[in-house]
């Protein structure tokens, strides 16, 4: 937050530093661990999932680089929305290459505190970076279902786009609706 605020090069540093000191924890699914150094694939835990998807969206916010993108599509798709339960909230301390898999002490459990919080406020997080829209027109960045509404004073400019996931296809189709007076870039 303080990169995007000062636009202060030395804050930009540090959190592209933890970022890049971050990243060898990732799991294969974009989830994280319990805390940032850990060994590969031990014990995820949504908060941290949530700390690494907004750090990429705001390197993102400052740089555009697609590569932010690609670490919050794969930790929101696979990672973050994995850790949403059937009752809403989110779950944490589950691990995919644990001897003991058939324990179900390992298979993890809705937690009311800091993980459902955090979950739902990531969430929010994904959906602001969604489709947004500057004077260089309209940007598709991430494939999750949602519609915009852009208002200016030359009018509103809408976005839908449709996600369809089967066992062999995702689908995205987008729908761009211009309500301004002038023409529109869109990129996708």
């Amino acid at each position: 937050d303080l990169a995007v605020i000062t636009n202060d090069k030395k804050y930009f540093d540090q959190a592209k530093k933890v970022y890049d000191d971050s990243f060898s924890s990732v799991w294969s699914n974009g989830v994280f661990p319990e805390s940032y150094g850990d060994y590969y694939e031990r014990i995820d835990e949504t908060c941290s999932t949530v700390d690494w998807i907004y750090l990429a969206l705001k390197l993102f916010s400052i740089t555009g680089e697609s590569q932010y993108l690609d670490a919050v599509e794969l930790s929101a798709m696979n990672g973050l929305l994995f850790e949403q339960n059937n009752l809403g909230g989110f779950d944490t301390y589950r691990s995919i290459n644990r001897h003991e898999w058939g324990d179900s002490n390992n298979w993890g459990g809705e937690q009311t505190e800091c993980c459902t919080m955090a979950g739902g406020w990531g969430l929010a997080q994904v959906a602001l970076y969604t489709i947004t829209s500057n004077d260089n027109g309209l940007s598709v960045n991430l494939p999750f279902q949602t519609q915009v509404t852009f208002p200016s004073d030359e009018g509103n400019l809408i976005a839908h786009q449709n996600i369809t996931v089967d066992k062999y296809e995702f689908i995205q189709e987008i729908n761009v609706e211009n309500k301004t007076n002038k023409n529109q870039n869109v990129r996708v």
